[in-house]
């Protein structure tokens, strides 16, 4: 790893793998190739090999005698940084359960309420009686493979009780670990949350497949 540090006060500029520093300036390539004419061997100090401190967050260190030491606003830094990710992250769970909910029902929420409503009516009352307007929909929509009413309400109440069962952990797992989030004071507690986030939304997709 290479840095680049002002010479008047020691403070870390810049850090990466490609910096080169010269009397026409900085450059890098990361994210996207740049130039800083402002900042030249003149000013600064380029110095190679170097390791970057854990809680290094871009910046706000000073590199004296081979060792970096965090700068006086290095605390507010990291706490102003570490709420943007939380904000982040906030929003990112709450596109992301929108995302899975439109995947299954889209925006027929309703649709899919009262067809499981109707089919659990119909099965309590011993699959007999006149047939539910959507469960009769669903045999018809069968008829090719021959499918009866009895197994019309069956398929519905199969799939409708595995995503019912789906949303209340979407809800218990979008509530918690976004309380998580907001109360978190440290990047490694943050990341914590976003792994278990991470695990959960993947085995929730998995057992929705096909929904």
């Amino acid at each position: 790893m290479r840095i680049i540090l002002r010479k008047v006060d020691g403070v870390v500029v810049y850090a990466g793998d490609d910096l080169e520093l010269s009397a026409d300036g900085a450059t890098g390539s990361q994210p996207s190739p740049w130039v800083d004419r402002g900042t030249t061997s003149e000013n600064a100090d380029l110095k190679v090999g170097v390791t970057l401190p854990s809680d290094w967050k871009g910046g706000h260190f000073v590199f004296e005698a081979g060792v970096f030491v965090p700068t006086a606003d290095h605390a507010a830094a990291q706490a102003q940084q570490l709420g943007e990710h939380r904000a982040t992250f906030i929003a990112r769970v709450d596109a992301e359960v929108d995302a899975i909910i439109g995947s299954v029902v889209g925006n027929r929420v309703t649709e899919y309420a009262e067809a499981l409503k109707q089919a659990l009516e119909f099965k309590a009352a011993g699959y007999t009686g006149p047939v539910p307007d959507y469960v009769a929909s669903w045999t018809a929509a069968k008829a090719a493979s021959g499918w009866t009413d009895k197994q019309a309400a069956d398929d519905i109440i199969t799939t409708g009780t595995k995503w019912k069962a789906a949303e209340r952990q979407l809800r218990e797992k979008r509530l918690l670990l976004k309380e998580v989030a907001r109360l978190a004071t440290t990047p490694a507690a943050l990341a914590t949350a976003v792994a278990q986030w991470d695990g959960f939304t993947a085995a929730i997709k998995a057992a929705l497949k096909g929904a």
